[in-house]
């Protein structure tokens, strides 16, 4: 296992000569140790950023540059990963003359590829270098990368282009590699993008564009710092998946569908009754009428509903658990799929009351709810009408609402569950949040999710930034504990995973 370092602005700060000539003496089970020290002497995070997570070349930075090509050595490669990363991450902030050493790091790169953990480095490294984008591809053609790394880096190294038409429809759908997505261009013309569907202009899909390169260096950075750790890199489990080829959802009686929850289902606009009618449900208080279909009632029909069909397939190949390696280290599954699956099993409780899981995404926290539960019991709250179809299509007794979670169709005090497994660490205003679930859930019933804390060491926390989590919330246990706490609930059962992974159970207190 890599060591796991607690990065602090705390300790003596070593200059870069004494940094390098501690890092080039380190035995190899002290390079990890060494390799902060180094790191720190020419990068870090900038303190005035949000979260103080945008990395910054320090002064002198360029002139250590040579040293560190030096560095490279592919007879030594961890030690020339470790010096690789350093040289990426400078080469990131575009405030560094790197790239006039293109030629070493290609010449290093066919020498080193067979390693995985230095190959992954340079990768990373060169793909900061768009300008050298045919030079650096015509040298890795011939080096056997597989398709993730191969079109990983390619996309890293190819501009945005505002008259490409197919380029600009895969904005947003390369993450953790466009391999992953696997979508061909005439059905990304067929199916339309970002772009098309909500009119971008070219400001914001370039501002997309610049996102999504930075998840995948996000993502290649973070694989290289693993291996370069000594980190074994595991495969995705098939368990982590759930077949995304489902029937199309029949017509539903939703008058007894309705009738099924009791007295649970309300006007979000009023909290008004609800009296079903031919076509969906209307409100007696404030007449409101919200149309009902095959995939659910929907109540929020003011909101585009925008859905990327690639999503489904893509998130069954693995977006998800790339997203919990970068965000989550869990690079080696610490975290697997079967023990969110049986922390779920064991600490979702509920004695009496319909079951409620928000974006439930492919549906996997949805088969757990299911298999304990009953699908005539668990509804299903998304902003994504065909996503709650295809949900409907594998488990037709769901009930299912198209909704904010903020704002959600249910009486007081009428669930027995809460679970927001994907949700929780998206949530613009987790107040609000659990605000709200609070009105909607009985005493003593649970809230379950999934959370993360900030990078122990500011490279994981640039990689986080990289993934758009300065948007996130990142708690602490203690300060998770204490903000649960303050808003009316008791943690009832909790793990930890590796350094960044917590599994959150949490009772709503008495009132």
């Amino acid at each position: 296992m890599p060591i796991s370092e607690e990065i602090s602005a705390s300790g003596d700060t070593l200059t870069f000569g004494e940094a390098l000539a501690a890092f080039r003496a380190a035995a190899p089970g002290e390079l990890t140790a060494a390799f902060w020290p180094l790191l720190g002497s020419v990068w870090q995070e900038d303190a005035a950023a949000p979260g103080g997570t945008v990395g910054v070349a320090l002064p002198g930075a360029a002139a250590a540059v040579p040293q560190l090509v030096a560095a490279l050595d592919p007879a030594d490669p961890r030690r020339a990963a470790l010096a690789a990363i350093v040289l990426g991450l400078l080469a990131d902030t575009g405030e560094v003359p790197v790239r006039e050493h293109l030629g070493a790091f290609l010449d290093h790169l066919t020498a080193g590829a067979a390693d995985e953990g230095l190959r992954s480095a340079l990768l990373f490294l060169v793909g900061n270098f768009s300008a050298d984008r045919e030079r650096i591809l015509a040298v890795t053609a011939g080096l056997g990368l597989d398709k993730h790394e191969a079109s990983r880096l390619e996309r890293c190294l190819t501009p945005i282009d505002p008259d490409d038409e197919i380029g600009v429809l895969r904005a947003g759908r390369t993450f953790p590699s466009p391999a992953v997505w696997d979508v061909a261009d005439e059905d990304l013309k067929r199916a339309g993008g970002w772009a098309t569907w909500i009119g971008l202009d070219s400001d914001t899909v370039a501002k997309m564009w610049a996102v999504d390169t930075g998840a995948l260096k996000a993502y290649e950075s973070g694989r290289a710092l693993w291996l370069a750790e000594g980190g074994t890199l595991r495969p995705y489990e098939p368990a982590g998946t759930v077949v995304v080829s489902e029937p199309e959802p029949g017509p539903v009686d939703w008058r007894t569908a309705v009738a099924g929850l009791g007295d649970a289902l309300r006007c979000p606009a009023c909290r008004g009754p609800l009296t079903v009618t031919d076509t969906g449900v209307e409100c007696g208080t404030c007449e409101k009428v919200y149309a009902a279909g095959y995939d659910a009632i929907d109540f929020i029909p003011e909101i585009p509903d925008i859905y990327d069909p690639f999503v489904l397939p893509a998130y069954g190949r693995g977006i998800r658990e790339a997203y919990l390696r970068v965000i989550g280290r869990n690079w080696g599954a610490v975290l697997t799929a079967a023990e969110e699956d049986e922390f779920l099993a064991t600490h979702t409780h509920a004695e009496d009351g319909p079951v409620l899981d928000i974006g439930p995404d492919n549906g996997k926290s949805t088969k757990q709810l299911v298999e304990r539960f009953g699908a005539g019991r668990v509804v299903v709250l998304d902003q994504s009408g065909p996503m709650l179809r295809f949900l409907r299509g594998r488990w037709p007794q769901l009930f299912t609402v198209r909704a904010m979670c903020y704002t959600m169709p249910f009486t007081e005090h009428s669930l027995g569950a809460v679970n927001c497994w994907n949700v929780w660490q998206g949530a613009s205003d987790k107040e609000s949040l659990l605000a709200e679930v609070a009105r909607c859930l009985r005493p003593g019933g649970t809230l379950t999710f999934l959370a993360y804390r900030a990078g122990r060491d500011p490279i994981r926390r640039h990689q986080q930034q990289q993934l758009n989590m300065k948007t996130m919330d990142l708690f602490e246990p203690d300060e998770l504990r204490s903000f649960l706490d303050k808003n009316g609930y008791t943690v009832s059962g909790y793990a930890e995973r590796g350094d960044n992974l917590m599994l959150v159970a949490a009772t709503l207190r008495q009132r």
